[in-house]
């Protein structure tokens, strides 16, 4: 009798964190213990939960549609009907205001040896810049993208509340053609407000990014689920999000984004307040 992940979801690392946080929100609500197949990144982490092999009984697949459209006793409902619920490939970060009843940071955090390690005398600002597959026809014709107007403006409002702060950027796509991370390099370096952690840069090694990125005191972020699932774990912050994007999930506009209903996320945030998420829209 579980809840369970069998199948890793196609998406990248934020996504499978989010992935991974639906089941073990599901299984804190419903009572009974999670099991996970490997999924790409779980060595990062400490205290993964294990695979259980699967139980002879009646199973459910449950959807991240029905995890947005049920109330939580339609939930317990399943899991009191079935031996087995199993977390939809597409669960992610849609149904996490419904859902997320216990700090995630309760069973996420990174291993020693991952973990960033801050000793600065101010504040720091995690900026997350992403590019690589929004910027063409596989993300949206670039639908996600954010421009410099916007970190800019994050920038500046972290700036009047802690005017010590300094500034690093995490990327997967440090290509100076592409306005948002040129534009906002050059405006912090003009500004002497820019440091460098030498973190990876590359989609393929991105740990150093995302422990940066965990143990920030407030995050820049766009639309990816990499900055989100950060935001999440490590030190408690708050998150800069883009209102005019954010916004037009409140409308059938932002029906583009998901076929599964992952889209609630952006919608929730806009009209819910989680304990976990401390978001500001500007």
């Amino acid at each position: 009798m579980t809840v369970r992940i069998d199948k890793e979801t196609r998406g990248r690392f934020g996504n499978k964190i989010f992935h991974y946080n639906t089941m073990m929100q599901l299984s804190n609500i419903l009572g009974k213990p999670p099991s996970t197949c490997d999924w790409f990144g779980m060595s990062h982490f400490n205290n993964i939960c294990k695979f259980i092999p699967p139980t002879p009984g009646s199973s459910y697949e449950i959807t991240c549609k029905e995890l947005n459209d049920l109330s939580i006793n339609q939930i317990k409902e399943i899991g009191d009907q079935y031996d087995n619920v199993s977390i939809h490939d597409y669960a992610l970060h849609g149904p996490f205001y419904k859902i997320c009843q216990e700090d995630p940071r309760k069973f996420l955090s990174l291993k020693p040896e991952y973990k960033a390690n801050f000793n600065f005398d101010y504040p720091i600002a995690g900026i997350h810049i992403r590019g690589g597959d929004i910027r063409g026809g596989d993300g949206n014709n670039g639908r996600e993208v954010h421009n410099s107007e916007f970190y800019i403006r994050a920038i500046e409002s972290v700036l009047k509340i802690k005017p010590e702060s300094k500034f690093f950027i995490a990327t997967d796509d440090p290509d100076i053609s592409y306005e948002p991370f040129r534009e906002v390099k050059k405006y912090l370096r003009e500004r002497n407000i820019l440091i460098n952690l030498n973190t990876s840069h590359n989609s393929k090694s991105y740990i150093g990014d995302f422990a940066a990125l965990c143990e920030a005191d407030t995050l820049i972020g766009g639309s990816s689920t990499f900055v989100m699932a950060a935001a999440i774990m490590g030190k408690h912050k708050q998150v800069i999000h883009s209102k005019k994007f954010f916004d037009q999930f409140l409308t059938h506009e932002g029906a583009w984004y998901s076929s599964w209903g992952n889209q609630r996320f952006y919608k929730d945030s806009i009209l819910s307040k989680s304990k976990y998420y401390n978001i500001k829209v500007l």
